[in-house]
């Protein structure tokens, strides 16, 4: 994998009478690189209502995906199989608890891309709020900047 890639990450939130899915996508460029048998993806991405950029970290180990924001918002989100992590989220508006139980994760790696599936539930201020699923895909940029 190269250094300079893209990176897509869908994502798609349900609630509890399934009324209500709420689809995000995010595509950035990003840069890449390999330490130690991890993988490691920094992008930015902008708050649509603030405008504010935040700086992403995206970690990739065989058993374990975290991400890292920094910026106008503050968190770090870790997801391991049938394992709870909670984490403190800190937004322009205060402080809420956010908690993750990863029901899958799935990494595949291939020359040019790497793709990751996660499906857990989300709770807030320790009450469950949705069940997620998010894939990310990266892919190497050629040298025109596009897939």
């Amino acid at each position: 994998m190269k250094n300079d890639v893209i990176l897509s990450i869908t994502g798609l939130h349900i609630n509890e009478l399934l009324t209500d899915e709420e689809g995000i996508e995010v595509i950035s460029p990003g840069k890449y690189y390999n330490k130690n048998g991890k993988h490691y993806v920094l992008f930015d991405e902008v708050i649509p209502e603030t405008k504010e950029v935040v700086n992403n970290r995206l970690k990739i180990e065989p058993d374990k995906v975290e991400i890292s924001k920094g910026g106008g918002l503050n968190t770090k989100l870790t997801f391991e199989k049938d394992r709870i992590s909670v984490s403190q989220y800190h937004t322009p508006y205060g402080d809420i608890t956010i908690g993750t139980t990863t029901r899958q994760l799935s990494i595949s790696e291939e020359e040019e891309t790497i793709k990751v599936t996660i499906a857990y539930a989300l709770e807030i201020n320790n009450e469950w709020a949705s069940d997620c699923t998010i894939t990310i895909v990266i892919k190497n940029m050629n040298k025109k900047g596009r897939e």
